[in-house]
Protein backbone atom coordinates (compact mmCIF):
# COMPACT_ATOMS: atom_id res chain seq x y z
CA UNK A 1 0.00 0.00 0.00
CA UNK A 2 0.82 3.50 -0.59
CA UNK A 3 3.77 2.46 -3.33
CA UNK A 4 2.11 4.32 -6.13
CA UNK A 5 2.64 8.03 -7.34
CA UNK A 6 0.36 11.44 -5.84
CA UNK A 7 -1.59 11.81 -8.61
CA UNK A 8 -5.38 12.40 -9.18
CA UNK A 9 -6.84 9.90 -11.56
CA UNK A 10 -10.00 10.47 -11.48
CA UNK A 11 -11.79 11.75 -14.52
CA UNK A 12 -15.01 13.33 -13.18
CA UNK A 13 -15.40 15.87 -10.61
CA UNK A 14 -19.17 16.82 -10.70
CA UNK A 15 -20.38 20.25 -10.05
CA UNK A 16 -23.44 19.76 -9.06
CA UNK A 17 -25.11 23.42 -10.59
CA UNK A 18 -28.42 24.19 -11.49
CA UNK A 19 -29.14 21.35 -14.46
CA UNK A 20 -25.70 20.74 -14.83
CA UNK A 21 -24.32 17.57 -16.14
CA UNK A 22 -22.41 14.68 -14.08
CA UNK A 23 -18.97 15.86 -15.92
CA UNK A 24 -19.91 19.11 -17.63
CA UNK A 25 -20.60 22.54 -15.64
CA UNK A 26 -23.30 24.70 -17.13
CA UNK A 27 -24.30 28.52 -16.71
CA UNK A 28 -27.39 28.36 -15.74
CA UNK A 29 -29.28 29.45 -11.97
CA UNK A 30 -31.97 29.08 -9.96
CA UNK A 31 -33.54 31.80 -7.91
CA UNK A 32 -31.37 33.42 -5.56
CA UNK A 33 -30.53 31.75 -2.10
CA UNK A 34 -31.05 28.61 -3.78
CA UNK A 35 -29.09 25.50 -2.15
CA UNK A 36 -28.37 22.14 -3.60
CA UNK A 37 -26.91 18.68 -2.22
CA UNK A 38 -26.15 16.08 -4.08
CA UNK A 39 -23.62 12.97 -4.19
CA UNK A 40 -22.39 10.85 -6.90
CA UNK A 41 -21.17 7.27 -6.79
CA UNK A 42 -19.36 5.04 -9.40
CA UNK A 43 -17.37 2.24 -9.98
CA UNK A 44 -14.60 2.14 -12.08
CA UNK A 45 -12.82 -0.74 -14.36
CA UNK A 46 -9.03 -0.17 -14.81
CA UNK A 47 -8.63 3.34 -14.90
CA UNK A 48 -5.38 3.14 -14.51
CA UNK A 49 -3.17 1.00 -16.75
CA UNK A 50 0.72 0.18 -17.41
CA UNK A 51 2.41 0.14 -20.92
CA UNK A 52 5.35 -0.99 -22.38
CA UNK A 53 6.71 2.86 -23.65
CA UNK A 54 8.17 1.24 -26.83
CA UNK A 55 5.51 -1.80 -27.96
CA UNK A 56 2.79 -0.75 -26.27
CA UNK A 57 2.26 -3.85 -25.22
CA UNK A 58 -0.45 -3.98 -21.42
CA UNK A 59 1.86 -4.78 -18.18
CA UNK A 60 -1.16 -4.85 -15.95
CA UNK A 61 -3.23 -2.76 -14.67
CA UNK A 62 -2.14 -0.35 -11.98
CA UNK A 63 -5.73 0.73 -10.40
CA UNK A 64 -7.94 -2.50 -11.52
CA UNK A 65 -10.79 -1.56 -9.77
CA UNK A 66 -11.89 1.85 -8.18
CA UNK A 67 -15.37 2.66 -6.17
CA UNK A 68 -15.48 6.25 -6.10
CA UNK A 69 -18.48 8.29 -3.94
CA UNK A 70 -18.49 12.20 -3.96
CA UNK A 71 -20.49 14.81 -1.85
CA UNK A 72 -21.43 18.23 -2.55
CA UNK A 73 -22.89 21.01 -2.40
CA UNK A 74 -23.47 24.46 -4.35
CA UNK A 75 -25.11 27.94 -3.57
CA UNK A 76 -27.03 30.01 -6.31
CA UNK A 77 -26.43 34.31 -5.43
CA UNK A 78 -27.78 36.36 -8.67
CA UNK A 79 -25.50 35.41 -11.59
CA UNK A 80 -22.98 33.44 -9.45
CA UNK A 81 -23.24 29.53 -8.18
CA UNK A 82 -20.43 29.02 -5.32
CA UNK A 83 -20.21 24.87 -5.14
CA UNK A 84 -17.87 22.37 -2.89
CA UNK A 85 -16.63 18.89 -3.63
CA UNK A 86 -16.12 16.25 -1.27
CA UNK A 87 -14.46 13.28 -2.78
CA UNK A 88 -13.45 9.38 -1.70
CA UNK A 89 -12.15 6.65 -3.54
CA UNK A 90 -11.16 2.97 -2.40
CA UNK A 91 -8.79 0.95 -4.67
CA UNK A 92 -8.52 -2.81 -4.80
CA UNK A 93 -7.23 -5.94 -7.42
CA UNK A 94 -4.16 -4.48 -8.98
CA UNK A 95 -2.08 -6.08 -11.08
CA UNK A 96 1.34 -4.58 -9.81
CA UNK A 97 1.40 -4.84 -6.31
CA UNK A 98 5.21 -4.61 -5.96
CA UNK A 99 6.40 -1.57 -7.62
CA UNK A 100 3.01 0.43 -8.69
CA UNK A 101 0.26 -0.63 -6.89
CA UNK A 102 -1.86 0.95 -4.44
CA UNK A 103 -4.55 -0.18 -2.89
CA UNK A 104 -6.55 0.84 0.01
CA UNK A 105 -9.15 3.89 1.01
CA UNK A 106 -8.53 7.43 1.15
CA UNK A 107 -9.83 10.69 0.96
CA UNK A 108 -9.35 12.65 -2.53
CA UNK A 109 -8.46 16.17 -2.91
CA UNK A 110 -11.53 18.74 -1.88
CA UNK A 111 -12.79 20.85 -4.47
CA UNK A 112 -13.84 24.56 -4.28
CA UNK A 113 -15.28 25.85 -7.41
CA UNK A 114 -17.40 29.11 -8.57
CA UNK A 115 -19.14 30.33 -12.05
CA UNK A 116 -20.60 33.26 -13.56
CA UNK A 117 -22.80 33.93 -15.50
CA UNK A 118 -22.02 36.23 -18.25
CA UNK A 119 -24.28 36.02 -20.80
CA UNK A 120 -28.02 35.07 -19.54
CA UNK A 121 -31.02 35.14 -22.38
CA UNK A 122 -34.70 35.17 -21.58
CA UNK A 123 -35.76 31.10 -21.22
CA UNK A 124 -31.81 30.40 -21.03
CA UNK A 125 -31.77 30.08 -24.57
CA UNK A 126 -27.92 30.72 -25.00
CA UNK A 127 -25.91 31.19 -21.73
CA UNK A 128 -21.94 32.10 -21.87
CA UNK A 129 -19.92 31.82 -18.15
CA UNK A 130 -16.59 31.47 -16.87
CA UNK A 131 -15.68 29.06 -13.97
CA UNK A 132 -12.77 28.70 -11.78
CA UNK A 133 -11.85 26.67 -8.34
CA UNK A 134 -8.82 25.67 -6.26
CA UNK A 135 -8.47 21.70 -5.17
CA UNK A 136 -6.71 21.56 -2.33
CA UNK A 137 -3.92 18.68 -1.38
CA UNK A 138 -6.25 17.21 1.09
CA UNK A 139 -6.30 13.36 -0.37
CA UNK A 140 -4.02 10.66 0.61
CA UNK A 141 -0.30 10.76 -1.06
CA UNK A 142 1.15 7.91 -3.67
CA UNK A 143 -2.38 6.65 -3.92
CA UNK A 144 -3.54 7.76 -7.33
CA UNK A 145 -6.51 9.75 -4.91
CA UNK A 146 -4.82 12.91 -4.11
CA UNK A 147 -1.82 15.09 -5.21
CA UNK A 148 0.09 16.74 -2.45
CA UNK A 149 0.35 20.11 -4.30
CA UNK A 150 -2.39 23.14 -4.89
CA UNK A 151 -4.01 23.01 -8.20
CA UNK A 152 -6.13 25.60 -9.71
CA UNK A 153 -8.42 25.58 -12.75
CA UNK A 154 -10.47 27.80 -15.02
CA UNK A 155 -12.71 27.76 -17.83
CA UNK A 156 -15.58 28.85 -20.05
CA UNK A 157 -18.60 27.71 -20.07
CA UNK A 158 -21.96 28.00 -22.46
CA UNK A 159 -25.11 26.36 -23.04
CA UNK A 160 -28.20 26.81 -24.98
CA UNK A 161 -31.73 25.20 -25.12
CA UNK A 162 -33.46 24.32 -28.03
CA UNK A 163 -36.86 23.18 -26.82
CA UNK A 164 -36.82 19.88 -25.08
CA UNK A 165 -33.10 19.70 -26.12
CA UNK A 166 -29.96 21.33 -23.62
CA UNK A 167 -26.33 21.41 -25.31
CA UNK A 168 -23.45 22.15 -22.99
CA UNK A 169 -19.90 23.04 -23.69
CA UNK A 170 -17.45 23.63 -20.73
CA UNK A 171 -13.83 24.18 -21.75
CA UNK A 172 -10.86 24.39 -19.17
CA UNK A 173 -7.31 24.75 -17.94
CA UNK A 174 -5.75 23.17 -14.85
CA UNK A 175 -2.31 23.72 -13.87
CA UNK A 176 -0.45 22.09 -11.29
CA UNK A 177 3.46 21.37 -10.86
CA UNK A 178 5.17 19.01 -12.74
CA UNK A 179 5.13 15.38 -11.86
CA UNK A 180 7.52 13.20 -14.02
CA UNK A 181 7.54 9.38 -13.30
CA UNK A 182 9.56 6.79 -14.06
CA UNK A 183 7.50 5.77 -17.25
CA UNK A 184 6.13 7.48 -20.11
CA UNK A 185 4.14 9.60 -18.38
CA UNK A 186 4.24 13.27 -16.91
CA UNK A 187 1.41 15.13 -15.20
CA UNK A 188 1.43 19.02 -16.12
CA UNK A 189 -0.83 21.54 -17.21
CA UNK A 190 -4.00 20.26 -19.12
CA UNK A 191 -6.34 21.26 -21.32
CA UNK A 192 -10.30 19.51 -20.37
CA UNK A 193 -12.93 19.82 -22.88
CA UNK A 194 -16.41 18.60 -22.04
CA UNK A 195 -19.25 18.38 -24.30
CA UNK A 196 -22.69 17.14 -23.64
CA UNK A 197 -26.58 16.83 -24.72
CA UNK A 198 -29.76 16.27 -23.09
CA UNK A 199 -32.94 15.64 -24.40
CA UNK A 200 -35.92 15.66 -22.20
CA UNK A 201 -38.80 13.39 -23.42
CA UNK A 202 -42.74 14.15 -22.99
CA UNK A 203 -43.39 15.34 -19.37
CA UNK A 204 -45.48 13.02 -18.40
CA UNK A 205 -42.74 10.23 -18.15
CA UNK A 206 -40.45 12.98 -16.07
CA UNK A 207 -37.34 11.54 -17.66
CA UNK A 208 -34.16 12.92 -20.21
CA UNK A 209 -31.65 10.92 -21.53
CA UNK A 210 -28.17 12.70 -21.97
CA UNK A 211 -24.77 11.80 -23.70
CA UNK A 212 -21.14 13.60 -23.13
CA UNK A 213 -17.89 13.05 -24.34
CA UNK A 214 -15.17 14.03 -22.11
CA UNK A 215 -11.66 14.52 -23.19
CA UNK A 216 -8.41 15.93 -21.87
CA UNK A 217 -4.71 16.48 -22.88
CA UNK A 218 -1.21 17.54 -21.09
CA UNK A 219 0.42 20.59 -22.62
CA UNK A 220 3.91 18.99 -22.56
CA UNK A 221 2.49 15.94 -25.25
CA UNK A 222 -0.30 17.86 -26.98
CA UNK A 223 -2.54 15.76 -28.94
CA UNK A 224 0.49 13.48 -28.90
CA UNK A 225 -1.43 10.56 -27.68
CA UNK A 226 -0.32 8.63 -24.94
CA UNK A 227 -0.98 8.18 -21.14
CA UNK A 228 -1.54 12.53 -21.07
CA UNK A 229 -3.91 12.37 -23.50
CA UNK A 230 -7.72 11.17 -22.47
CA UNK A 231 -11.12 10.49 -24.24
CA UNK A 232 -14.01 9.21 -22.78
CA UNK A 233 -17.78 9.02 -23.57
CA UNK A 234 -20.82 8.99 -21.26
CA UNK A 235 -24.01 8.03 -21.44
CA UNK A 236 -27.57 7.70 -19.35
CA UNK A 237 -30.78 8.83 -18.22
CA UNK A 238 -32.03 11.46 -15.73
CA UNK A 239 -35.16 10.65 -13.49
CA UNK A 240 -37.11 13.60 -11.77
CA UNK A 241 -39.49 12.67 -9.23
CA UNK A 242 -39.96 15.84 -8.06
CA UNK A 243 -39.61 19.31 -9.57
CA UNK A 244 -36.48 19.83 -7.23
CA UNK A 245 -34.93 16.28 -7.21
CA UNK A 246 -32.61 14.45 -9.69
CA UNK A 247 -31.82 11.15 -10.08
CA UNK A 248 -29.16 10.14 -12.54
CA UNK A 249 -27.45 6.58 -13.83
CA UNK A 250 -25.13 6.53 -16.56
CA UNK A 251 -22.01 4.26 -18.13
CA UNK A 252 -19.06 5.12 -19.60
CA UNK A 253 -16.27 3.65 -21.79
CA UNK A 254 -12.69 5.25 -22.75
CA UNK A 255 -12.05 5.83 -26.05
CA UNK A 256 -8.22 6.12 -25.83
CA UNK A 257 -5.59 4.70 -23.36
CA UNK A 258 -5.34 7.98 -21.47
CA UNK A 259 -4.98 8.39 -17.68
CA UNK A 260 -8.29 7.65 -15.86
CA UNK A 261 -10.20 6.25 -18.71
CA UNK A 262 -11.42 3.05 -17.92
CA UNK A 263 -12.42 -0.30 -19.68
CA UNK A 264 -16.22 0.14 -17.80
CA UNK A 265 -17.63 2.63 -16.04
CA UNK A 266 -20.88 2.63 -14.21
CA UNK A 267 -22.44 5.55 -12.24
CA UNK A 268 -25.79 6.70 -10.42
CA UNK A 269 -25.92 10.47 -9.06
CA UNK A 270 -28.79 12.46 -6.74
CA UNK A 271 -29.01 16.09 -6.92
CA UNK A 272 -31.83 18.13 -4.36
CA UNK A 273 -32.23 21.63 -5.11
CA UNK A 274 -33.76 23.62 -2.17
CA UNK A 275 -35.28 27.11 -3.21
CA UNK A 276 -35.23 29.79 -0.14
CA UNK A 277 -38.88 29.90 1.18
CA UNK A 278 -41.44 32.61 -0.26
CA UNK A 279 -41.69 35.91 1.55
CA UNK A 280 -44.69 35.93 3.65
CA UNK A 281 -47.42 38.64 1.84
CA UNK A 282 -47.84 41.35 4.49
CA UNK A 283 -49.81 41.84 7.32
CA UNK A 284 -51.91 45.07 8.00
CA UNK A 285 -53.25 45.46 11.21
CA UNK A 286 -55.93 47.95 12.27
CA UNK A 287 -54.88 49.82 15.07
CA UNK A 288 -58.29 51.78 15.54
CA UNK A 289 -61.11 49.34 15.06
CA UNK A 290 -63.60 50.30 12.54
CA UNK A 291 -67.04 50.90 14.03
CA UNK A 292 -70.11 48.42 13.04
CA UNK A 293 -72.26 49.18 10.33
CA UNK A 294 -75.74 51.20 10.90
CA UNK A 295 -77.60 48.71 8.66
CA UNK A 296 -76.37 45.02 7.70
CA UNK A 297 -74.60 44.87 4.20
CA UNK A 298 -76.35 42.75 1.34
CA UNK A 299 -74.89 40.52 -0.02
CA UNK A 300 -72.99 41.09 -3.10
CA UNK A 301 -74.93 39.65 -6.07
CA UNK A 302 -73.14 37.29 -8.30
CA UNK A 303 -73.91 37.45 -11.77
CA UNK A 304 -72.40 33.96 -12.92
CA UNK A 305 -71.83 33.55 -17.28
CA UNK A 306 -75.03 31.59 -18.38
CA UNK A 307 -73.93 28.09 -19.40
CA UNK A 308 -72.29 27.65 -22.99
CA UNK A 309 -74.30 25.65 -25.02
CA UNK A 310 -73.18 24.27 -28.37
CA UNK A 311 -75.21 22.74 -31.28
CA UNK A 312 -73.03 21.55 -34.66
CA UNK A 313 -70.96 24.82 -33.72
CA UNK A 314 -67.45 24.37 -33.40
CA UNK A 315 -66.91 27.31 -31.51
CA UNK A 316 -69.34 30.31 -30.11
CA UNK A 317 -69.05 34.07 -28.71
CA UNK A 318 -70.32 34.43 -25.23
CA UNK A 319 -69.88 38.16 -23.91
CA UNK A 320 -65.93 38.21 -23.94
CA UNK A 321 -65.26 35.06 -24.29
CA UNK A 322 -65.42 32.66 -27.45
CA UNK A 323 -65.56 28.79 -26.75
CA UNK A 324 -64.65 25.84 -28.23
CA UNK A 325 -66.82 22.64 -27.84
CA UNK A 326 -63.78 20.18 -28.06
CA UNK A 327 -60.62 20.83 -26.79
CA UNK A 328 -57.12 21.48 -28.76
CA UNK A 329 -55.20 18.51 -29.07
CA UNK A 330 -51.43 18.98 -30.13
CA UNK A 331 -48.28 16.48 -30.57
CA UNK A 332 -46.88 15.46 -27.30
CA UNK A 333 -44.82 18.08 -25.71
CA UNK A 334 -44.65 19.89 -29.28
CA UNK A 335 -46.53 22.70 -30.55
CA UNK A 336 -47.82 21.17 -33.81
CA UNK A 337 -51.38 20.93 -33.89
CA UNK A 338 -52.60 17.85 -34.66
CA UNK A 339 -55.15 17.90 -38.05
CA UNK A 340 -58.39 17.51 -36.05
CA UNK A 341 -57.93 20.29 -34.81
CA UNK A 342 -57.92 22.80 -37.54
CA UNK A 343 -61.65 23.12 -38.04
CA UNK A 344 -62.22 24.26 -34.60
CA UNK A 345 -60.16 26.98 -35.37
CA UNK A 346 -60.77 28.02 -38.19
CA UNK A 347 -63.98 28.09 -36.81
CA UNK A 348 -62.85 30.61 -34.05
CA UNK A 349 -61.23 32.59 -37.16
CA UNK A 350 -64.52 32.52 -38.48
CA UNK A 351 -66.28 34.05 -35.90
CA UNK A 352 -63.99 36.96 -35.44
CA UNK A 353 -63.78 37.97 -39.17
CA UNK A 354 -67.67 38.11 -38.86
CA UNK A 355 -67.98 40.06 -36.05
CA UNK A 356 -67.11 43.94 -36.34
CA UNK A 357 -67.21 44.74 -32.94
CA UNK A 358 -63.95 42.51 -31.51
CA UNK A 359 -60.90 44.59 -31.66
CA UNK A 360 -58.70 42.90 -30.01
CA UNK A 361 -58.44 39.04 -28.65
CA UNK A 362 -56.09 37.55 -26.57
CA UNK A 363 -55.21 33.55 -27.36
CA UNK A 364 -53.94 32.34 -23.69
CA UNK A 365 -51.75 28.74 -23.60
CA UNK A 366 -52.02 27.35 -20.72
CA UNK A 367 -49.79 24.18 -18.85
CA UNK A 368 -50.15 21.54 -16.69
CA UNK A 369 -48.53 21.58 -13.42
CA UNK A 370 -45.99 18.37 -14.88
CA UNK A 371 -42.54 19.33 -15.12
CA UNK A 372 -40.12 22.39 -15.05
CA UNK A 373 -42.03 25.83 -14.52
CA UNK A 374 -40.02 27.03 -17.50
CA UNK A 375 -40.33 24.07 -20.08
CA UNK A 376 -44.19 24.50 -19.27
CA UNK A 377 -44.20 28.18 -20.11
CA UNK A 378 -42.18 27.97 -23.21
CA UNK A 379 -44.61 25.03 -24.37
CA UNK A 380 -47.70 27.09 -23.74
CA UNK A 381 -46.34 30.17 -25.10
CA UNK A 382 -45.53 27.99 -28.29
CA UNK A 383 -49.03 26.41 -28.31
CA UNK A 384 -50.57 29.78 -27.98
CA UNK A 385 -48.58 31.87 -31.03
CA UNK A 386 -49.17 28.17 -33.29
CA UNK A 387 -53.01 29.45 -33.21
CA UNK A 388 -52.45 33.13 -33.59
CA UNK A 389 -50.17 32.30 -36.82
CA UNK A 390 -53.04 29.99 -38.08
CA UNK A 391 -55.87 32.96 -37.52
CA UNK A 392 -53.47 35.40 -39.46
CA UNK A 393 -53.33 33.27 -42.29
CA UNK A 394 -57.22 32.21 -42.46
CA UNK A 395 -56.95 36.08 -43.00
CA UNK A 396 -57.56 37.72 -39.47
CA UNK A 397 -56.01 41.25 -38.79
CA UNK A 398 -52.83 41.29 -37.23
CA UNK A 399 -53.80 43.98 -35.06
CA UNK A 400 -56.82 42.20 -33.65
CA UNK A 401 -55.51 39.91 -32.12
CA UNK A 402 -52.21 38.70 -30.23
CA UNK A 403 -51.11 35.49 -28.13
CA UNK A 404 -49.38 35.05 -24.71
CA UNK A 405 -48.20 31.60 -22.71
CA UNK A 406 -49.19 31.47 -18.95
CA UNK A 407 -47.74 27.91 -18.38
CA UNK A 408 -49.18 26.60 -14.81
CA UNK A 409 -50.02 29.29 -13.04
CA UNK A 410 -53.81 29.51 -13.50
CA UNK A 411 -54.85 26.03 -12.87
CA UNK A 412 -58.47 25.01 -13.29
CA UNK A 413 -57.88 22.58 -11.36
CA UNK A 414 -55.72 21.82 -8.16
CA UNK A 415 -53.20 24.74 -7.22
CA UNK A 416 -50.07 25.97 -8.63
CA UNK A 417 -47.10 23.54 -8.67
CA UNK A 418 -49.38 20.90 -7.17
CA UNK A 419 -48.54 17.36 -8.77
CA UNK A 420 -51.03 14.99 -6.87
CA UNK A 421 -53.46 15.51 -9.65
CA UNK A 422 -54.94 12.44 -11.53
CA UNK A 423 -54.62 12.49 -15.55
CA UNK A 424 -58.43 14.47 -16.04
CA UNK A 425 -57.24 17.16 -13.96
CA UNK A 426 -53.98 17.58 -15.63
CA UNK A 427 -55.76 17.10 -18.78
CA UNK A 428 -57.96 20.53 -17.91
CA UNK A 429 -55.30 22.24 -17.59
CA UNK A 430 -53.52 21.87 -20.46
CA UNK A 431 -56.02 24.45 -22.64
CA UNK A 432 -56.11 27.47 -24.68
CA UNK A 433 -58.43 30.04 -24.51
CA UNK A 434 -59.57 32.95 -26.35
CA UNK A 435 -60.54 36.24 -24.74
CA UNK A 436 -62.07 39.41 -26.06
CA UNK A 437 -59.75 42.27 -24.54
CA UNK A 438 -61.55 45.48 -26.09
CA UNK A 439 -64.82 45.50 -28.37
CA UNK A 440 -66.36 48.47 -29.82
CA UNK A 441 -69.47 49.98 -29.36
CA UNK A 442 -72.61 52.12 -30.72
CA UNK A 443 -69.85 55.47 -30.67
CA UNK A 444 -67.00 54.02 -31.70
CA UNK A 445 -65.59 54.27 -35.87
CA UNK A 446 -64.85 51.34 -36.51
CA UNK A 447 -61.76 50.78 -38.74
CA UNK A 448 -61.11 49.79 -41.97
CA UNK A 449 -58.48 46.81 -42.04
CA UNK A 450 -56.09 46.58 -45.05
CA UNK A 451 -56.97 44.17 -47.96
CA UNK A 452 -53.48 41.88 -47.35
CA UNK A 453 -50.89 41.38 -44.97
CA UNK A 454 -47.18 39.98 -44.44
CA UNK A 455 -46.63 36.76 -42.38
CA UNK A 456 -43.63 38.16 -40.14
CA UNK A 457 -42.45 34.22 -40.28
CA UNK A 458 -41.55 34.04 -43.63
CA UNK A 459 -42.77 36.89 -45.53
CA UNK A 460 -45.53 36.01 -47.30
CA UNK A 461 -48.70 37.95 -48.40
CA UNK A 462 -51.97 36.72 -47.54
CA UNK A 463 -55.74 38.46 -47.87
CA UNK A 464 -57.54 39.97 -44.74
CA UNK A 465 -60.75 39.70 -44.27
CA UNK A 466 -62.81 42.91 -43.34
CA UNK A 467 -65.66 42.50 -41.02
CA UNK A 468 -69.20 43.56 -42.63
CA UNK A 469 -70.15 46.99 -40.98
CA UNK A 470 -73.43 47.22 -39.45
CA UNK A 471 -76.14 48.36 -41.92
CA UNK A 472 -79.39 50.09 -40.27
CA UNK A 473 -82.76 50.33 -41.41
CA UNK A 474 -83.78 54.42 -41.25
CA UNK A 475 -87.21 53.75 -39.24
CA UNK A 476 -88.69 56.67 -40.52
CA UNK A 477 -87.37 56.98 -44.13
CA UNK A 478 -86.45 53.88 -44.84
CA UNK A 479 -83.43 54.79 -45.77
CA UNK A 480 -79.99 52.51 -44.99
CA UNK A 481 -78.65 54.16 -42.34
CA UNK A 482 -74.47 53.35 -40.73
CA UNK A 483 -74.43 52.94 -37.02
CA UNK A 484 -73.94 56.68 -36.54
CA UNK A 485 -77.47 57.07 -38.31
CA UNK A 486 -76.21 58.87 -41.63
CA UNK A 487 -77.64 57.63 -44.67
CA UNK A 488 -75.60 55.61 -46.88
CA UNK A 489 -75.31 57.51 -50.12
CA UNK A 490 -75.88 54.48 -52.32
CA UNK A 491 -79.15 55.00 -50.89
CA UNK A 492 -79.83 58.48 -51.08
CA UNK A 493 -82.31 59.84 -53.93
CA UNK A 494 -80.24 62.81 -55.18
CA UNK A 495 -82.65 63.47 -58.80
CA UNK A 496 -81.66 64.61 -61.87
CA UNK A 497 -80.02 68.33 -62.25
CA UNK A 498 -82.91 70.76 -63.06
CA UNK A 499 -83.79 71.06 -66.79
CA UNK A 500 -82.56 74.19 -69.04
CA UNK A 501 -85.69 76.78 -69.22
CA UNK A 502 -83.69 78.76 -72.15
CA UNK A 503 -84.59 82.03 -73.71
CA UNK A 504 -87.92 83.74 -72.12
CA UNK A 505 -87.40 86.84 -74.63
CA UNK A 506 -87.75 88.72 -71.66
CA UNK A 507 -85.96 92.09 -70.72
CA UNK A 508 -82.86 91.12 -69.43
Amino acid sequence: MGQGYSIDIEFLRPSFGHRSFVGIDVPMAYRDLTVRAGTLLQYEQAPLTLYEAVTQEELGAVVTNRFSGMVGVSLDVNRVTFGLLVPTALNWGTERPTDFGADGFGMADIGATARLIVVKTPHDFINVGIRGGLILPTGRPESYIGEGQLRANAGLVAATNLGPVTLASDLGLMTREVLSTSEDFTAANEVSWGNGVRFRLPAATRTALNGQLLARAGLQDFLRGGAENALELIGGAEFYPTRRTTIGVGVGRGLTEGYGTTDFRILSNLIVEIPPPDEPPPQYVQDIPLPPPEKPIPPPVIVEDPPVEFGEELAVQVKDRIYIRDMLEFHVDTADLKEESIPTLKAVAKIINENPYIANLTIEGHASQEGDFGHNYRLAESRARAIWELMLIEGVASERINYRGLGEIKPIKGEVGQEDLDEEALQANRRVEFHIVRQFDGVDELPDYPETQYLPWNGEIVPVVTPPKPVIEDPEGGRKVDEFGIPIEDDLDIGAPPEDEGDTGGDP
